[in-house]
């Protein structure tokens, strides 16, 4: 079964783990599922309303850039995820906005201190996950204002 994206979820990341191809963070738990994460991405926005192409064209129109595109999820319960990488890239995570408390820097990569006390390394610089932070928020801005017309 295809895993469904929640609240609780945290990052999305793959895996080779067996026939695992994605192990999924969550708030309290971890667990692994055998879709890729592409694949879970894309059910997800097809479940809650458009496919991961549409959604990437509409983010591709807000932020006017096709690189490392943030994803709303599912708009109503304001689930925004953001790759760290290509998200085409196997290195590629998946994190969820919300669930982000803070980061800093650490050697080459970046520390993200997540809820439920759950702390990650991420293979990018500071000023890249900085980055995709801040066009997240610029995505999430612009679907507030749609939704608060």
């Amino acid at each position: 079964m295809i895993y469904t994206i929640n609240d609780k979820t945290q990052i999305i990341m793959g895996v080779n783990e067996g026939p695992y191809r994605t192990k999924i963070i969550e708030k309290n738990s971890t667990q692994y599922c055998r879709y890729s994460p592409l694949e879970i991405i894309n059910h997800n926005c097809t479940v809650f309303g458009s496919s991961l192409a549409g959604r990437a064209e509409t983010v591709t129109q807000i932020l006017n850039s096709r690189t490392r595109l943030p994803i709303p999820i599912y708009l109503k319960c304001g689930i925004f995820m953001f790759p760290t990488t290509s998200m085409r890239n196997h290195d590629c995570m998946w994190i969820s906005y919300y669930q982000v408390l803070g980061y800093r820097k650490h050697c080459n990569r970046t520390l993200i201190f997540l809820k439920g006390n759950t702390n990650i390394f991420v293979n990018i610089s500071l000023q890249q996950f900085d980055t995709q932070i801040k066009r997240t928020s610029q995505v999430i801005a612009y679907f507030h204002g749609l939704i608060c017309l």
